[in-house]
């Protein structure tokens, strides 16, 4: 298993050398980003409130939450 995960690390060292600039740009694109929110601004999977923000970090969606929530 060891020798295995080995050459798959030396296999791929291989292939992001030859193909860097295609790796370091692959599926890059300025876009907007909608997430649940804590109040301090961090994560939360459940219980936050919703914010948009713009490719340079700009809110477009301000902490949208349920009413009495």
């Amino acid at each position: 298993m060891v020798s295995w995960a080995q050459d798959a690390l030396d296999f791929f060292k291989g292939y992001y050398k030859a193909n860097k600039e295609f790796i370091d740009n692959f599926a890059h694109f300025p876009s907007n980003h909608l997430s649940l929110v804590r109040k301090d601004g961090a994560l939360d999977l459940y219980h936050g409130v919703l914010r948009a923000v713009d490719k340079d970090g700009k809110r477009i969606l301000h902490d949208v939450g349920l009413p009495g929530v």
